[in-house]
């Protein structure tokens, strides 16, 4: 069996962010002969992990010179595992897990796995598909966001048939493919974390300190933009148009600038049935009131038309949080609310409001992209 080490750059701010204990953390992967794990076999491992009483991270691989170092592999990472307590792998739950504990039934062993933490970063991830606009959501996508270049120019399908031929030959031109595709899969786990900056932005606090900055257009049309501070900084900026204005996320700051709207909308009563709707004056009055109007002039209210109009100067809001909550029409799911400076007095206000406009945006990254 062949054992290599490597040492890698990585800030591990992230990991105790997340409430991980990095010297108790290891990222790892493997590499086999094909997916099922009764007619294949498991013939390297990658971890990486943190230096004991250092800030260094280093990636060992263990690879198998021939298929029937097996088992060895497995017991060398066994032992390996028993100082730490988190494994990290991307998309492991679905495959890297399941196969080694396969492999450990297999050779009688007994398995470390199940007495582990696990964090899966393609699960964790998966729900930014959408936000980020990715096409697809595997490992080497993710890092081509990131804008990381690989020497390795392979995938593990077609690294078959070289670990078939390295077993036969031992070729050190075989040897350095087999290691480096691995290692880069590993240290490329190492970068993703930095995605957790789009996750942690798509789960908005509610105490969320914002700047707002009220901005008038040359024809006299007016924006509201709301400056704000990342949980977490993202490494790649990321713009978006909503429904209700532009986002923008660059680093350790965010803004959202949202259009005003001028003009009159309206506010619909749920109880429609209990008003009646005015033709002449396109609004609807409560049936209690429209007595005293003849006949002829008034009609049962429907939901499209029991309303009542206000004209002024309104924000947008994806979800009725301040009340009257008024819409361009009864249908529309963005309402808006009529803007009262005098309302916005506590920071408080401008929190809550911050954190509804990013949950609607949230919503629009759906988990099961």
């Amino acid at each position: 069996m062949i054992i290599k080490e490597t040492t890698t750059a990585f800030s591990d701010s992230i990991l105790q962010a997340r409430g991980l204990d990095p010297e108790h953390c290891v990222f790892f992967d493997i590499e086999t002969t094909g997916f099922k794990a009764r007619t294949s076999h498991l013939y390297l491992i990658g971890a990486a992990f943190r230096c004991p009483d250092t800030s260094r991270w280093t990636i060992r691989q263990w690879l198998s010179e021939n298929t029937s170092e097996e088992a060895a592999l497995l017991n060398a990472f066994s032992d390996f595992l028993c100082s730490f307590h988190t494994l990290l792998h991307f998309n492991g739950k679905r495959f890297d897990l399941p196969y080694l504990e396969e492999k450990y039934t297999q050779h009688q062993l007994i398995s470390p796995l199940r007495s582990l933490e696990s964090v899966d970063l393609y699960q964790d991830f998966r729900p930014l598909k959408s936000f980020l606009r990715l096409e697809h959501m595997n490992q080497k996508a993710l890092e081509g966001f990131l804008g990381l270049e690989r020497n390795d120019q392979y995938d593990g399908g077609r690294l078959i048939p070289v670990y078939k031929s390295f077993c036969k030959t031992a070729s050190p031109e075989a040897l350095q493919l087999l290691l480096l595709h691995n290692q880069e899969d590993v240290s490329g786990m190492l970068a993703l974390t930095s995605l957790y900056g789009y996750v942690d932005f798509l789960t908005p606090p509610e105490d969320a300190q914002v700047s707002p900055q009220f901005l008038e257009n040359r024809d006299g049309t007016r924006n509201l933009l709301l400056t704000f501070p990342l949980r977490t900084p993202v490494p790649t900026p990321v713009s978006h148009s909503c429904p209700f204005g532009y986002l923008t996320i660059n680093k350790s700051t965010g803004k959202l600038l949202l259009p005003m709207l001028d003009g009159t909308l309206y506010y619909f009563f749920e109880d429609y049935k209990n008003y009646y709707y005015l033709p002449q004056e396109d609004q609807a009055i409560h049936k209690s009131v429209a007595a005293y109007v003849g006949k002829e002039y008034r009609q049962p209210a429907k939901r499209e038309n029991c309303y009542t109009k206000k004209a002024g100067l309104f924000l947008p809001q994806p979800e009725p949080l301040f009340t009257p909550a008024f819409r361009r029409k009864y249908k529309d799911n963005l309402s808006w609310f009529l803007w009262q400076e005098e309302a916005w007095i506590t920071p408080d206000s401008w929190s809550r409001y911050l954190a509804s406009l990013l949950r609607s945006i949230a919503a629009e990254s759906p988990s099961n992209q």
